[in-house]
């Protein structure tokens, strides 16, 4: 006959226990590092230029979207039909 079970103490880990505190700390772990995430972002300069892009096009309708100071700065020309993108 095999010897009885000892008898539990409250505070005794059992696995499923181990398994849930587990989770929890690294949940926990997880929290203060996207904590310092956020942080270090709100740390960094705020982005100078603007994310409005100027739609163009070329002469046979092929279209791109551009930083108007890239296009100030030298026209974009077309591969297939050698026209500038313009602003349309």
């Amino acid at each position: 006959m095999p010897p009885p079970n000892p008898p539990r103490h409250p505070t005794c880990i059992t696995s499923s226990n181990a398994a849930h505190i587990t989770n929890l700390a690294v949940a926990q772990q997880l929290d203060a590092a996207l904590g310092l995430w956020r942080y270090a972002e709100q740390q960094l300069p705020a982005s100078t230029g603007s994310r409005n892009l100027l739609a163009c096009a070329c002469g046979c309708g092929r279209k791109l979207r551009v930083a108007k100071a890239t296009l100030e700065q030298a026209p974009i020309w077309c591969g297939a039909c050698a026209e500038p993108f313009e602003p349309v």
